[in-house]
């Protein structure tokens, strides 16, 4: 029996092809909700039926079982895994961590907890670990098109269609989990400017991560590159496709930036 299994889902995205403890990892797959839905999530599990099969047998081969899983807000499986064990009548342990946010920040999170496992720490020092790292992630979001946020409740499609027809780039963060309008800008440029005073804000960074098509102009990331090299010389600049998780919750033209900081809060 393994000491520890970590649950995970495809809405996170690594920032490492292979990391210590990656055989710990188990992904639970997620589907995207093309309808509007009244519990507002974007992204959905398999059946109570298969998700059960998954807790039990993770929780038959470990001795300790972690679910560090994306946002409620986006999608329903965390709340799904909460309600199957509420009405189980012989519910496995398992630790439940909602990243409050998707993608890489997920991931991160994976990864460090399954860095920890590998190491041979403890499971409480583990959950201590992730949740204190929870306070430390920031996701900001550039969406030139809000559509996809109206069958999350967040706006409604006249408001949509009419920040579409103005080619308005809307800036969101991810507050608690759900995406959080900060300010609106005409263009890309004014959008990179955004991020650059976003990163200002951060004294120390731990990993900073770009989201953006593979065939974007290099260009549009320039400002940004420009300023880290000037004043985060000791930080790399990393960047990612967005997965179809992202593309699916804010968009396939979307783009955005995630912070890991060493700071407990900004």
């Amino acid at each position: 029996m393994r000491p520890i299994t970590i649950l995970t889902d495809s809405a996170v995205q690594f920032t490492h092809p292979t990391f210590p403890g990656f055989d710990l990892v188990n992904i639970i797959p997620l589907f995207p909700v093309e309808k509007e839905n009244q519990e507002s999530f974007r992204l959905s599990a398999s059946s109570d039926q298969d998700i059960q099969i998954i807790l039990k047998e993770a929780s038959q081969n470990s001795g300790h079982v972690f679910a560090i899983l994306s946002s409620g807000y986006l999608s329903a499986l965390p709340n799904q895994i909460l309600r199957l064990l509420r009405v189980s009548s012989a519910a496995p342990h398992i630790i439940i961590i909602d990243s409050q946010t998707i993608g890489i920040g997920t991931g991160y999170l994976v990864e460090k907890a399954a860095a920890l496992a590998a190491s041979g720490e403890s499971s409480v020092e583990i959950e201590t670990t992730i949740r204190e790292a929870c306070g430390t992630l920031y996701t900001t979001v550039i969406m030139p098109d809000i559509r996809p946020l109206v069958p999350i409740g967040l706006v409604d499609a006249a408001q949509a269609n009419a920040v579409s027809i103005l080619s308005i780039q809307s800036i969101f963060s991810l507050e608690e989990g759900l995406p959080t309008p900060l300010v609106k800008v005409r263009n890309r440029k004014a959008a990179y400017e955004y991020l650059v005073e976003f990163i200002d804000e951060f004294e120390k960074l731990h990993l900073i991560a770009g989201i953006q098509e593979a065939l974007t102009d290099e260009a549009d990331f320039q400002i940004i590159t420009d300023h880290l090299n000037e004043f985060y010389p000791d930080n790399e600049w990393l960047t990612y496709p967005p997965n179809a998780a992202w593309k699916t919750i804010f968009g396939k033209n979307s783009y955005g930036l995630v912070i890991v900081s060493n700071e407990e809060s900004r």
